[in-house]
């Protein structure tokens, strides 16, 4: 499957809903969410030729919970690896609790 600047789509809530779901059956334990800052993401999406961005699953070890690492992708599909962001603000804790997909 190629990717370009269109790849993704919207989903409604109740969609959402069922995936978030299912994670959370299948791993309990696991940090529901995390949160970067627009000012991150704003300065990721600036390399040269990005159109888009990769969202890796990662573990921290330090903290001991699972973690996500963000990169920029260039118009190849190339990660731009000279810039990588993380320490996202884990949910719980940062959540919106009101929210429908808490």
């Amino acid at each position: 499957m190629d990717i370009n600047e269109n790849t993704g789509g919207f989903i409604t809530i109740n969609q959402a809903r069922v995936q978030i779901d299912a994670f959370r059956r299948l791993h309990p334990n696991e940090i529901k969410g995390g949160f970067i800052g627009i000012n991150l993401l704003k300065h990721l999406l600036k390399a040269e030729d990005v159109m888009g961005m990769r969202i890796y699953n990662a573990y921290d070890e330090d903290s001991g919970v699972m973690n996500y690492c963000l990169v920029a992708v260039d118009k190849h599909g190339k990660d731009v690896t000279t810039l990588i962001a993380d320490r996202l603000k884990p949910c719980p804790s940062t959540c919106d609790i009101n929210s429908a997909l808490y």
